[in-house]
This record gives structure tokens, sequence and C-alpha cells, in this order.
């Protein structure tokens, strides 16, 4: 029992103790002397109950059975697309299922996909991004996504395929925007932070959104050689975007300026070094006439 139940998590049904020889007086006991812990219908904890996110992800899939796989927030949590363990774990299943205490969703004419994490059948980073994009913000939505292009190289494209396999999802149309980098929202939002990081640091603001050749520049100080560029959570990971970048890497040099990329991480999240960079490079508001 206990070697069976390393290789998943601390948890086994019954029915894989049958298979592995052990009787059902042998089990009644086991569960009668605690050493086995129910936690569903036919799914038990071996040795232990101590708190462990894998063991439920792995007991919730037991007891929903052949074809299911974690989804939701629990399935971004074990692939680490967000943060901190869901408060209800949730499941989809290919028909109806039912389980107390957990949320099984049912996958309707579409095809579920499922890979594992650590032994666990849970849906893709598309799909579990799919199921969470119309419940978060668009900063913690533009994190996840971020997350996912970095991680598993998701693209806005397969995203879409998905979406459109599986029909009209809350929040789906805005998860390929942020994926995609064309969402106005989370460009504004960048700009205005670092806008405020200027006037904290006391620095010259730029002209903004300035038309060039090459096409509009997000931060300009003429004279000062050098342009910025403000990411957001555009990934780059197509050709097109990749060139685009390289184009407007050439036209500023060819105006005798050096561009500087930040991401919302350089702005919000760890601005230390962009703020030392602006000290460096941009004077007081005021000491240019």
């Amino acid at each position: 029992m206990s070697r069976l139940a390393g290789s998943t998590h601390g948890v086994v049904t019954w029915e894989q103790a049958r298979r592995a020889g052990v009787t059902a007086a042998e089990f009644r006991g086991r569960v009668a002397n605690g050493y086995l812990s129910r936690v569903h219908r036919g799914v038990y904890r071996v040795g232990h109950s101590a708190p462990s996110s894998l063991a439920d992800y792995k007991a919730a899939t037991l007891a929903c059975g052949d074809g299911c796989g974690l989804s939701g927030f629990a399935a971004a949590h074990l692939h680490r697309l967000q943060g901190g363990r869901p408060t209800q774990i949730e499941v989809t299943a290919p028909g109806e299922r039912r389980v107390p205490g957990i949320v099984v969703h049912r996958a309707r004419n579409v095809r579920l996909r499922l890979t594992r994490v650590r032994g666990i059948p849970v849906v893709t980073p598309a799909w579990a991004l799919l199921d969470i994009a119309g419940r978060l913000d668009d900063e913690l939505l533009g994190r996840a996504c971020h997350t996912a292009i970095v991680r598993y190289r998701l693209s806005a494209r397969a995203v879409g395929r998905l979406l459109d396999e599986r029909g009209p999802v809350r929040g789906g149309s805005r998860l390929v925007r942020i994926l995609a980098g064309d969402d106005p929202l989370l460009l504004s939002r960048l700009e205005s932070a670092f806008l405020s990081l200027l006037r904290e640091e006391e620095r010259e603001l730029p002209a903004t959104n300035t038309h060039q050749e090459e096409g509009y520049v997000d931060c300009r100080w003429p004279g000062l050689g050098f342009c910025v560029e403000l990411d957001s959570y555009r990934f780059h990971n197509s050709r097109r975007s990749w060139e685009r970048d390289r184009e407007r890497d050439r036209a500023a040099r060819a105006r005798g300026e050096e561009l500087i990329r930040y991401t919302w991480a350089d702005v919000v999240e760890k601005s230390g070094p962009t703020r030392s960079e602006m000290r460096a490079r941009v004077p007081r508001a005021g000491e240019r006439s």
C-alpha cells in the first residue's frame, strides 16, 4: 500500500488497493486504525492527512474518474500560472459527474484537452487560462499570460483556436488580446505607471506617443539620445512582432537614439533598476529650458 501511494502523492483508491492484492477486510482494518483516511468516496490518504495541494488535486481527479482533469484555478496553480492555492478544487470531465466538495464542469461539444503534471491529469495551460480569464483583473491575467508564454510558449493563435472550439467564454476575447499585445487598457496603465515613476523621481516628463517614421514612439525626450518603449505584456513570440521590434530599433538608431524597452515588471514590480537608469539619463524637471 505504501509503495502504491508513493507514486500517487499519498492517495489511493479502494480499486487500486484491491488490484494490488489488498483484501476488503484488510482495507477496512486500515481505515479503522487510521492508517487510511477517507477523502472522497472510494479515495483515501495513506498514513497521514497533512495538508498537501498535490494530494488534494490527485484525490479530486481520482474521485471524478477516468478522462477528467484538474481545471480552473487549481489547474492554473498546478501549471504555476497562478500563485496561491485555490479555495475550491475544480475538475472538468467529459460527461456528467457529481462529487461532493468538488466543482465539476462538463466539457460540452468539445474534446477535453488534458496533459499530466507530476502524475496528475490536468487541462492544458491554454484551457486553464480560458477557465480563469473572466475571473481575473487585467493585471493578474496579464501576469498569468506572461508566465504562460515564457514557460509554455503559449500564443494568442493557439488560445484563439481553442476558444473557437469551446465557444464563447467569459473573458476569452480579452485573454486573446492580452496575449497578442493588443489590449490598450494594459498599455495605458503601464504608461501611467511609468509617468508616475518619473514624477516620483522628479524627472523631466517625455513627449508621449509621438509619431515617427516607423510609427508611434511611447516616450521620447528630444535631445537626450534615447527613447522608451513600454511593452506591457507583449511577448513578441511571433515573427511579425519580432521583426517589428527590430524595425523600431533600427529606426531609433537612424535618428541617433537608443531605444530602451521596459515591461510591467521593470516599471511596477521591480522598479529599482529602472529608477536608477532614469535618474542617470533624464534631467530633473525644469533643468532644461
